[in-house]
């Protein structure tokens, strides 16, 4: 079945779609002064040197009494007597709208950017969006397809996510380490910060004792961010580093699990939606819907040369190479483990790519494997380079 509508999930998009608008900048005019005689007008307005005179000295004189006449009001004011009034209670604080609105951890550095995001509005969004997703997943699930339906539940998911890609642009404006619009989206000071909002927004909201664990895990976990992208040589395949990167993310979301009852839990990861792409906010899930590419076929041979094709059409191999290509896919696949020719192709992915992440990261390290065959087998130095720098991950599913 092919994809009905055109349609973005929750941050599911490339950064080359998310930055694609273009900025504008106004030019000053720059057209050049030309000298030109004053016209009847001009000359009528023109004064001479002792009428402007006499005119300033009469202004200042003025600008002197006005002074003079200020002074005189204040003092008198201040001598009266004054009358007795009932005392006014100072007016109560408004600080909690400016307290929900503001971040509930910032760490240095991100001060600037933190503040410049709503998490009021923020927390409400990621507390709503679940519910919708879910049934999205539902509407998708079901045989035969409800067209209209499935385009009414995207339209909504799609006006909830309109404030949060405001929010990733001010985001994407940091140095905060993470692959792409979704990796910086996951980053640990971002992440402690939706928890407590999206909390926040709901019936169960973090306790005293659980908001400074929080924030430890926050802390924990930025230093762990940050000795993780440090680590890196020059030579690390970039495939590699998105799969340290997820299992990272999900270390961090494990640990504020801990911290959490289960019912703040579900309102994280409700029911049916934990370790899926386009469903799970809260997970690994967000940064592998923009890197994975589905493929489905019916045999492991089928597979390979899927594969293959896919791999020579999209990297522009050069007909010398395409041999050379062929042979290790068809190679990779032949050892593929048969477990993971198991997963069925679903109408959920095909259309709104509903993939378990446990899946995804199984296939994302075969992948691996098959770019570290590619660059070290086909003598091709640009196509190594390509092959090796890349961060997408192939997820095959079975179908019939």
């Amino acid at each position: 079945m092919s994809r009905p509508v055109a349609f973005i999930l929750m941050l599911a998009i490339g950064a080359a779609a998310f930055f694609a608008g273009r900025m504008t900048q106004s030019k000053s005019d720059t057209r050049a002064e030309t000298n030109r005689a004053p016209s009847v007008e001009e000359q009528a307005a023109h004064v001479t040197r002792e009428a402007y005179d006499a005119l300033h000295a009469k202004l200042t004189q003025a600008e002197a009494v006005v002074e003079s006449q200020k002074r005189q009001l204040a003092k008198a004011t201040a001598e009266a007597p004054q009358p007795e009034t009932e005392a006014v209670p100072d007016p109560e604080p408004t600080v909690d709208a400016v307290r929900e609105s503001a971040p509930r951890f910032v760490f240095e550095g991100q001060e600037e950017m933190l503040k410049s995001i709503d998490w009021k509005i923020m927390g409400e969004t990621l507390n709503k969006m679940p519910s919708l997703l879910h049934e999205l997943r539902e509407v998708v699930s079901t045989e035969p397809l409800d067209q209209a339906r499935f385009l009414e539940t995207a339209g909504k998911v799609q006006a909830l996510n309109g404030p949060l890609l405001g929010f990733a642009s001010k985001m994407g404006n940091t140095d905060l380490s993470g692959t792409g619009t979704n990796g910086v989206w996951t980053h640990p000071v971002l992440v402690v910060n939706q928890v407590y909002a999206t909390l926040a927004a709901s019936e169960h909201k973090m306790t005293e004792a659980q908001v400074p664990q929080l924030q430890q895990i926050g802390d924990r976990y930025k230093e762990a961010e940050a000795r993780r992208v440090a680590s890196y040589t020059e030579d690390a395949f970039g495939l590699a580093k998105v799969i340290e990167e997820t299992a990272l993310r999900d270390e961090l979301f494990a640990a504020i699990d801990g911290i959490l009852t289960p019912e703040q839990q579900n309102v994280l990861h409700p029911d049916g939606s934990r370790g899926y792409t386009a469903a799970d906010l809260f997970s690994s899930a967000l940064l592998w819907n923009t890197l994975v590419q589905p493929v489905a076929f019916r045999a492991r041979a089928d597979l390979g040369s899927q594969i293959a094709n896919m791999i020579i059409s999209a990297e522009k191999v050069p007909n010398a190479n395409a041999d050379a290509v062929r042979a290790v896919v068809a190679e990779w696949a032949a050892a593929l483990p048969d477990a993971l020719l198991k997963e069925p192709h679903t109408t959920a992915v095909e259309m709104v790519r509903i993939m378990r992440v446990s899946h995804i990261t199984a296939c994302a390290k075969q992948s691996l494997k098959l770019r570290k065959e590619l660059a070290r087998r086909v003598p091709n130095e640009a196509f190594q380079k390509r092959i090796s720098r890349g961060r997408g991950a192939l997820v095959w599913f079975k179908v019939g």
